[in-house]
C-alpha cells in the first residue's frame, strides 16, 4: 500500500487514529456499520471511484456521499445500498436464529 493511501481496515480496528467516530468502545451494530463502510470505502479506492461518480450513480448530493465518506454521519440503510451499487458491491443479509443455529434467510428463500 503506498503511505498517501488511507488504510481503512486499519482505522477501524483502531491501529490508526483518524475519525472520532472510530475511537473507543463500539457497539455491534457501530462496528457491523463500520464493516460495511470499509467495504465500500476500499471498493470505492480500489477502482478509483470519485465521489462526483458515486454522487452521480447513487443519486445522492456531494455532501451527503462527503459526510458520509468521512463518518460524519451514519446513513439510512437504503443510502447504504445505494452507495454499494454506485461501487458495484451488493450487500448480503442473513438473519440467524442464534439458538437454534438456523439461518432464517436461506429457510425463507426455501419457503
Amino acid at each position: 500500500m503506498k503511505s498517501n493511501e488511507l488504510n481503512i481496515e486499519a482505522i477501524v480496528i483502531g491501529e490508526e487514529d483518524w475519525v472520532k467516530c472510530f475511537q473507543g468502545d463500539i457497539s455491534f451494530p457501530i462496528n457491523q456499520y463500520l464493516r460495511i463502510l470499509c467495504a465500500y470505502l476500499k471498493q470505492k479506492q480500489k477502482y478509483h471511484i470519485s465521489r462526483k461518480e458515486i454522487c452521480e450513480k447513487a443519486h445522492l448530493s456531494y455532501n451527503n456521499v462527503y459526510r458520509i465518506d468521512t463518518c460524519q454521519v451514519m446513513p439510512q440503510v437504503d443510502t447504504l445500498f445505494k452507495l454499494l451499487d454506485a461501487v458495484d458491491c451488493s450487500l448480503t443479509i442473513d438473519i440467524v436464529d442464534l439458538k437454534g443455529n438456523d439461518n432464517l434467510t436461506q429457510n425463507m428463500s426455501q419457503d
